[in-house]
């Protein structure tokens, strides 16, 4: 599949193709269509193909579903094996450029944001960052969790901080001892 028929030449800012994936459209109180991805893995041996399973759904309602053919939030995803201390529903936030990490360089952030007028102006009102700690290394990976708060003027401040010695700061960007 590919979108766009354009080849190379001469010709210079040629805009590419759009891809459109579409459910099928109901009418009147019918359902829409859902868009449905499935994958094969792989089966023993023999002559027969292998059987499809679904592995991710986007519902007629905009919901985005993995591991589950009924998402009811934005973003779900489902684990569905035995529960454990190691088993659950799994979202990384990686950062790789072919480089170590270095000192202060983020992992991952999330961002908590919301409209500030009509005109749907997004502004972050609160946000979890994980940062390194040191470079890292085979033997080094620390980490330290940082929560931020916005103020009345769409100031971020950083208000608390785990570091990987297991030291909280509220208030501080060096905490020196664990919160008891």
């Amino acid at each position: 599949v590919k979108a766009g028929t354009t080849t190379a030449g001469t010709t210079n800012n040629i805009a590419g193709g759009n891809l459109t994936l579409a459910g099928g459209q109901g009418k009147g109180s019918g359902a829409g269509g859902e868009i449905i991805f499935q994958v094969a893995n792989a089966g023993g041996s023999g002559s027969s193909l292998n059987s499809l399973a679904e592995a991710m759904r986007i519902s007629d309602a905009g919901f985005v579903g993995i591991g589950t053919g009924a998402p009811a939030v934005d973003l779900e995803i489902l684990d569905t094996t035995t529960s454990s201390a190691t088993q659950g529903g799994n979202l990384r936030l990686s950062s790789n450029d072919g480089a170590a990490m270095a000192d202060d360089h983020r992992l991952g952030v999330i961002e908590f944001a919301g409209a500030e007028d009509a005109s749907a102006t997004m502004t972050v009102g609160a946000r979890i960052e994980a940062i390194c700690d040191a470079g890292w290394s085979a033997s080094e990976n620390g980490a330290s969790l940082l929560f931020y708060t916005t103020d009345g003027n769409a100031t971020q401040s950083e208000v608390m901080r785990i570091t990987s010695d297991k030291f909280v700061g509220i208030g501080t960007d060096a905490p020196n001892q664990p919160l008891t």
